[in-house]
């Protein structure tokens, strides 16, 4: 039985007795509060889903892996989520190249469970240029989960001028077609970003006669005696000065 003092404490039994009658009372109490404990864990865990093991996955959907420089990079895809698309995935996006890191950004999926990734190319140099695209798992379950992701490798080249211009810029250069024929070809070369111009550095009016050397640029670049970027600097000076209007 147990006693207390006068300030109300427990009194330890002064008999052999009583006091592993004391002892055996008291531990049972802690073994048996130590057991509900270790219940009320484990029935904690195995209330957190499998899915808290992170199993989502960043898929992308139909890659370009091929760009000129100037044309903007798009990757789309969809988060796999137990096989479904899923919203609120937190992705991460770093784009490598022969530089190193050039851009990184998060975003999670849209409400569809699908991401759209751009970035632009105009001041970069060509090459390799890798793309990292890693998932974060839903909200509730990224301070738990392992990361997944994946890789994607992508092209950038120079521009390369189309045969046909060359030959078109000879007859221009020797009079043989108007200067509006050109013209027509310089627009579709810059509708199609093989040749790459600023839109916005573009005057709002200027001379509508083409300066005299840009046609000897033209017939030098026709016989190869400069290369393409000498002839495409004189169409981009024509852009930015108005005389060739997009």
């Amino acid at each position: 039985m147990v006693s207390f003092d006068e300030d109300g404490a427990k009194k330890i039994p002064e008999s052999r007795i009583e006091r592993k009658t004391f002892w055996l009372f008291h531990s049972n109490i802690f073994m048996k509060k130590t057991v509900v404990f270790a219940l009320l864990m484990a029935f904690a865990f195995a209330s957190i889903p499998a899915s808290a093991t992170h199993i989502s996955k960043p898929v992308v959907v139909e890659p370009k892996t091929e760009y000129i420089i100037g044309e903007k990079v798009a990757i789309r895809g969809w988060v796999n989520y137990n096989e479904i698309p899923t919203a609120d995935v937190l992705l991460n996006f770093k784009v490598t190249g022969p530089v190193g890191v050039l851009a990184e950004r998060s975003f999670p999926s849209d409400d569809t469970g699908n991401f759209t990734f751009e970035f632009e190319t105009r001041d970069l140099e060509p090459g390799r240029y890798d793309i990292v695209i890693t998932s974060h798992c839903l909200e509730v379950h990224r301070q738990i989960c392992t990361y997944q992701s994946q890789t994607l490798s992508v092209n950038l080249q120079d521009a390369m001028v189309p045969g046909w211009i060359k030959n078109s810029a000879k007859w221009w250069s020797e009079g043989a077609i108007s200067d509006s024929d050109f013209v027509q070809g310089i627009q579709y070369l810059i509708k199609n970003n093989i040749i790459v111009v600023s839109k916005t550095a573009q005057q709002e009016t200027g001379p509508s006669q083409i300066p005299g050397w840009i046609k000897n640029s033209a017939k030098w670049w026709s016989e190869g005696r400069i290369p393409d970027s000498d002839f495409v600097s004189g169409i981009k000076y024509m852009v930015e000065k108005g005389i060739i209007r997009l």
